[in-house]
């Protein structure tokens, strides 16, 4: 995979764009995408988050919760292209648990790996309640 820092095209309404990227990684990708769209101004994201889905891919966004700015989050939610919507927090662990717990990881001992995550997770969260 190579990447190159381009001038911004006319057409292109946000720079860097993450509609850009996402539609980039989900032709090259497919199916095997998991594009994460977080906290940030105006409708960035929707567009690739739309091309992922189209690809069968898997889509999270970010919860109003933990946001700093929801625009791009509530955009991709109000289009109906998350399949989850998570707090930053636990945005890591989900990431973890799919890839370990996918067909292609290849290792099934990876799912114990991630039920001892989840674990510490809790006892984490619990101790700082």
């Amino acid at each position: 995979i190579v990447f190159r820092v381009r001038p911004r095209a006319a057409s292109e309404r946000y720079a860097p764009s993450a509609d850009l990227l996402m539609r980039s990684v989900a032709a090259l990708f497919g199916s095997r995408v998991l594009a994460v769209l977080m906290t940030g101004m105006g409708g960035d994201g929707v567009a690739g988050l739309r091309a992922v889905k189209e690809r069968r891919g898997r889509t999270m966004v970010e919860s109003e919760e933990t946001a700093a700015v929801f625009g791009m989050p509530r955009g991709a939610i109000r289009a109906g292209l998350a399949d989850r919507v998570l707090p930053r927090r636990e945005i890591a662990l989900e990431m973890a648990r799919l890839f370990l717990t996918t067909p292609f990881s290849g290792d099934p001992r990876h799912a114990r790996r991630i039920a001892l995550l989840a674990d510490y997770e809790k006892t984490r969260s619990a101790a700082n309640a």
